[in-house]
This record gives structure tokens, C-alpha cells and sequence, in this order.
């Protein structure tokens, strides 16, 4: 896989979740007195050693529990990527309740997901649930869905899963956490939909149902840009999303019993004006951490908050992960990447 040089810029502004620092208003010019600068900043914990692996049937880790390793790391400076001491009260204060997925955990050993990938094809995974139970992925050309009973039981055989005329996983999916839920994207860009069906282990309703994401459908049809990346969160009162246009990309939270309250996330950390966008995939169950694929980059980047208030700045690098999805207890990370000579869904576990 060829990647792309590129550098992430990083806000030093600590704002209301989700509030002051990604609101509409334009990022602070370089330079500017609250020490916006265009220095990187982002860390390479996590993606090191992570292009060994081998394929396998064994899936590792079921029923582990994260934790540390790899070399030490230097904190950096306060203002940087959340400061020096992630979680420590200051003056005083009640120390932080850290995230649920560890931004320093060193992630390793790959290993193919037996039932899901093989040996002669290209596995991309691109959507899962909490529960690790249902997946879909694309098999070459192939839109496939695959389900098992639980965590580390072997999956029955990925069935066909049909998209709606209009519609295309080519801009991403998301299933709701029960995974009764399917959001789509429409080949234009120009609107979100949602399928639905009764049970696990029965097929989607081909009927899509756009009601819930009509604010969002008319703000775009309004800014000109196309929809992309959908993920929902576990509860499924948050919907984050990305709007990209030939000269700009953002992306943006939207809650509300319709979701039409929509944030812009951090326009620095998370926008571009280059054509290289960053695309949301998961998002954590406390919504602490965010995994996009940076598009200049090549690979996934995890981006934590340094509190539940803070914005999504602190960046980890999953070099080589082309996806990213985190169980319910951040003790497992699914995603694609090369083993071998083809793309494969793996799993990782902390070493």
C-alpha cells in the first residue's frame, strides 16, 4: 500500500466539548497570540511493528484486557495534543476520569479473522458493532455481511448484503449497535438513509427511510458539499459524519431527537482545504476517541480528548490500518490491512 507524507496540525485550544473550538468560525491565522501553530504534533504511539502479522484461524485476545507496552514516550508539552499529563487534576481539581481506550496501548500482532478473511481476495471492513458481532466488509467487489452468536464463536458464512438503487458503501456505512440499524450514503452525496430489519441473522428492508437525517440532507443540499464517512455512536444519540467539497472537508457531530443539532468538530485537527480529507470510520462507546482515515496520510489515526469537554486533538498514528473499529471494552481492535500479499479484516490486541 503507498502512503502519502503528510502532517497533522495541532490546535492548542482547550474549548467545551464539541463547543468554542469546533464551532463554524475559521481556525486563527498562524501565528496568532493563543499559540495556534502549524507545528506537528501527532504521536506515532500505536503503529509501531504493526505490519507484522500472519494469517490465521485463531482469533487472538478474545476475553483480554488492554495494556501497556512498547517503548516509553515523552510526554509533550502542555497545550499539545492535550498536555503532559493526560487525566492529572491541576491545582487541586478532581483528577480526570481517563478514556476508555488507552491512547497509549501499543497495538500489535495482526492476525486474519478467521471466516471473515482469505487468502486470494481483498477483506476491507467497514462497519461493526460493539458486541463484535456483526461486520460488513467488502470481499473484492463483494458487499458482504457477516454475523456470529459471540465474541471469538466462528462467524456463519458473510451473506450478500444489497443496497437500495441510489446508494452505494462506497462513502461508507454504519450499523446502529444492536445491529438492527444499516445508515447508507447516496452515490451523489447528497443525503443519509437508514434500513432497518427485526432481527440479527435476517436481511435488511429494502426501503430506505431518510426522516432522521433530514436537517442534515437540506443543511448539504444548502453548502454544496457531499456527505460521506457516517458513524453512529453506541447509544446512537450522536451521528458523526463528513462534508467534502471540491475545496474544502469537515466533520461534524449531529445529536437531537432528529439530529439537527450539528457541530462542526475542530476545523484544524480534523479539516482540510487540500483535497485530502480526514474520514470519520468509529468513534469509542464514551465518544472519547475517534478513528479517521486521513486520507494524505494513508492510514487511520486515532484522535483522543484529553477530558469528556475537550476536543478530539490528541492524535495517536495506526500506521497501516486502512479501518479502525474498537469493541465495547477498547480490549480489541478490528481493522484492514495488508498480510501477506492481500487486504484482510484483522484483530489486534494490546501488547
Amino acid at each position: 500500500m503507498s502512503m502519502r507524507g503528510a502532517r497533522w496540525l495541532v490546535p492548542t485550544c482547550v474549548g467545551l466539548w464539541l463547543g468554542a473550538c469546533g464551532s463554524d468560525d475559521p481556525p486563527p491565522p498562524a501565528g496568532a497570540s493563543n499559540g495556534g501553530s502549524n507545528s506537528a504534533g501527532a504521536s506515532s504511539r500505536g503503529g509501531e511493528e504493526q505490519s507484522s502479522g500472519t494469517k490465521g484461524t485463531a482469533e487472538p485476545g478474545v476475553g483480554g484486557t488492554p495494556g501497556q507496552g512498547g517503548a516509553a514516550i515523552e510526554p509533550l508539552p502542555i497545550g499539545q495534543l492535550g498536555g503532559a499529563s493526560l487525566g492529572e487534576p491541576i491545582a487541586g481539581a478532581p483528577a480526570v476520569e481517563p478514556a476508555l481506550c488507552d491512547p497509549d496501548a501499543t497495538w500489535g500482532s495482526p492476525a486474519a479473522l478467521s471466516g471473515v478473511s482469505t487468502d486470494d481476495a481483498d477483506e476491507r471492513l467497514l462497519a461493526m458493532t460493539y458486541d463484535e458481532t456483526t461486520l460488513v466488509f467488502t470481499r473484492d467487489a463483494a458487499l458482504l455481511l457477516a454475523e456470529r452468536t459471540a465474541p471469538g464463536a466462528t462467524f456463519a458464512t458473510p451473506q450478500p448484503l444489497t443496497l437500495p438503487a441510489g446508494y452505494t458503501a462506497a462513502r461508507g456505512l454504519a450499523l446502529g449497535a444492536d445491529g438492527l440499524s444499516l445508515v447508507i450514503v447516496s452515490e451523489d452525496g447528497s443525503s443519509f438513509a437508514e434500513l432497518s430489519r427485526v432481527a440479527r441473522g435476517n436481511p435488511f428492508d429494502d426501503e430506505p427511510h431518510s426522516e432522521r437525517f433530514a436537517a442534515i440532507n437540506d443543511a448539504v443540499t444548502f453548502s454544496g458539499a457531499e456527505l460521506t464517512s457516517p458513524v453512529l455512536s453506541e447509544d446512537g444519540k450522536s451521528f458523526f459524519y463528513a462534508e467534502r467539497s471540491d475545496e474544502r472537508s469537515d466533520v461534524w457531530r449531529a445529536t437531537g431527537a432528529q439530529l439537527e443539532e450539528r457541530t462542526r468538530l475542530d476545523p484544524v485537527t480534523l479539516g482540510a482545504d487540500d483535497g485530502q480529507a480526514k474520514l470519520p470510520l468509529s468513534i469509542s462507546p464514551d465518544e472519547r476517541t475517534l478513528f479517521v482515515l486521513d486520507e494524505a496520510l494513508g492510514h487511520v489515526v486515532g484522535l483522543w480528548s484529553a477530558t469528556p469537554a475537550a476536543e478530539l486533538t490528541q492524535a495517536v498514528q495506526l500506521s497501516g490500518l486502512e479501518s479502525a473499529f474498537m469493541n465495547e471494552g477498547c480490549s480489541r481492535l478490528y481493522g484492514s490491512r495488508v498480510l501477506a500479499t492481500s487486504l484482510d479484516v484483522v484483530i489486534e490486541t494490546p501488547r
